[in-house]
């Protein structure tokens, strides 16, 4: 059997969802991801969790050269389609 060690870096990233709410205004929540990064070289993985809201995204392989930034997109991602 073989494996594989990754080192990992735990980010809390604070993203506002602004909420049109009618015509009072808009409401502003903040949604607390704990992103949890993963690299090998030049591998990087990543995942990311709401706990408050029992949400979790699962590991993905990142591609880009900014695997944060790409983590994060994928959170913002989720927080405009729910």
């Amino acid at each position: 059997m073989e494996h594989t060690v990754y080192n990992t870096t735990l980010h809390l990233v604070e993203i506002e969802k602004v909420k049109p709410m009618g015509n009072i205004g808009t409401m502003t929540e903040v949604w607390l991801w704990e992103i949890t990064m993963a690299d090998k070289g030049n591998i990087y993985k990543g995942k990311a969790a709401v706990q408050n809201k029992k949400i979790h995204l699962p590991w993905m392989e990142l591609q880009s050269a900014t695997p944060l930034t790409e983590m994060i997109d994928a959170c913002k991602r989720y927080m405009e389609n729910h």
